[in-house]
């Protein structure tokens, strides 16, 4: 799962990554999705902790989602 935009890699870049590495790029979080790759803001200029997919997966932090940064995931 991506939100936000990606400063050194386009979306497409990493979600091949991501299916290279045996993962599924979803468009929503749900109770199976274990990261969310983070951006620096969202497309329409907010911060990403104010968008909705960031929200949901602070919810499922507990349940063993991990929020990281696209730094992170490089």
């Amino acid at each position: 799962m991506i939100t936000g935009k990606l400063d050194t890699a386009d979306r497409k870049e990493v979600q091949d990554k991501i299916r290279e590495l045996g993962g599924l790029a979803r468009s929503g979080v749900s109770g199976k999705t274990n990261y969310l790759i983070i951006g620096s803001i969202l497309e329409d200029g907010r911060q990403v902790e104010e968008g909705n997919k960031y929200k949901k997966a602070k919810k499922n932090e507990a349940k063993g989602l991990k929020i990281i940064t696209e730094e992170e995931f490089s």
